[in-house]
């Protein structure tokens, strides 16, 4: 399965030895508007879609340079 998402998303697996367990990972931002354009059309149906979504509103403002403003900051550190 992580051989597939690599496949169609781009990104790396990694094995950890300690936990004898496998992960994917990527720093991609093509990756990312991947990742977002699928998730976008194929909704998570648990409460993982909740963190997705401020994933997706932080990756937002780092490709349109808003995290620099004032209004990218979050609140309470204005």
């Amino acid at each position: 399965l992580l051989d597939l998402i690599k496949d169609s998303f781009g990104g790396n697996i990694g094995h950890r030895k300690s936990q004898d367990t496998f992960y994917y990972n990527s720093t991609s931002f093509g990756s990312a508007r991947k990742f977002i354009k699928y998730l976008d059309r194929y909704h998570m149906l648990s409460s993982k879609h909740v963190n997705y979504l401020k994933w997706r509103k932080a990756y937002l403002l780092v490709q349109t340079k808003k995290h620099l403003t004032e209004e990218g900051l979050p609140s309470g550190c204005k």
